[in-house]
């Protein structure tokens, strides 16, 4: 239970979630670079202090602090998203996630243990530990960013050959950090030798918000049962430009209409450390309501500033 917040250094007075306002990142960012949050929160390892850094969506450095509750809850957070992508025991998984103190490669190696597979490497600065030990014929999962995965696997075929002989158990790839257009994922999926590749959706602030479904390519499954998810549609936001006094209104995601597009607003209310209240990240989506009513996915159209 958060509500009601008095006097927080970053919320101030609140009584009821519904009087929240939006959190952006350029606040988020500001907030976490002046506050120090000493001791309650968890030393990462080399990490230089208490917190995962990112640039996230404003290109504007954050410091997002984790307790050692928020930590396992995060791994949890992450296992459940990979365990939808078939990740499980039986798996070894090469991450080319970035290194601490960015939470990528941290969130692919725990999380895939979490799920009962293997972590084979940190991060994409030791990924030739997995060649130096001859446990190529061990991968079947290769987890990190579009780019990052086309060099990567660009630069392995040329100094070992055809990755299909490299590594001949690889079975998917899992992709984050940018939308992936098409013409990507069959690059990557024809360099590799992937029998799938999904992408999965998130921040570094809201973790993972949604995997692709793997009966539906393009299509991301919210993780409403992790997260408050919230939708601010597109009438609203014509409203807002319009008038830069006037406040969007957001309804919860489940009550807005199939194929309808807008902003996704994101809350994690079960943080230690730091809540994340109606955090407004500004990715624009199309809602896709399943039939049965439960289920809801989206189609990522891009950022509300382009």
């Amino acid at each position: 239970r958060i509500f009601p917040m008095v006097d927080h250094p970053l919320y101030g007075n609140v009584q009821r979630f519904e009087e929240s306002e939006f959190l952006l990142p350029a606040k988020l960012a500001d907030f976490t670079n002046e506050t120090d949050f000493g001791g309650d929160s968890t030393n990462l390892e080399i990490c230089p202090a208490c917190f995962f850094n990112t640039s996230g969506t404003s290109s504007r450095s954050k410091k997002i602090p984790f307790s050692d509750a928020d930590l396992a809850r995060q791994k949890t957070h992450e296992a459940i998203a990979l365990t939808k992508l078939n990740m499980g025991k039986g798996d070894s998984v090469m991450s080319l996630g970035a290194p601490l103190p960015s939470i990528s490669g941290w969130a692919i190696v725990n999380g895939s243990e979490a799920t009962g597979a293997v972590a084979l490497n940190t991060s994409q600065v030791d990924y030739d530990d997995i060649f130096e030990y001859k446990q190529q014929h061990l991968v079947t999962y290769v987890i990190g960013t579009p780019l990052v995965v086309k060099e990567i696997g660009l630069a392995i075929e040329q100094e070992y050959g055809p990755l299909r002989k490299v590594f001949p158990n690889l079975k998917t790839a899992v992709i984050f950090g940018d939308i992936l257009p098409d013409n990507m994922r069959k690059f990557i999926k024809d360099l590799w030798g992937f029998q799938n590749v999904y992408s999965l959706y998130g921040t570094v602030e809201a973790d993972v918000v949604g995997t692709e479904d793997p009966a539906q390519p393009g299509k991301i499954q919210l993780m409403r049962e992790r997260l408050y998810l919230e939708f601010i549609p597109e009438s609203e936001i014509v409203k807002e430009i319009a008038d830069p006094d006037y406040r969007a209104k957001s309804i919860p995601v489940d009550q807005a209409k199939n194929l309808e597009i807008g902003e996704i607003v994101i809350s994690d209310f079960s943080r230690e450390t730091l809540p994340l209240v109606r955090y407004r990240i500004g990715d624009v989506v199309q809602i896709h309501q399943a039939s049965d009513g439960d289920a809801v996915s989206v189609t990522i159209l891009g950022r509300s500033k382009n």
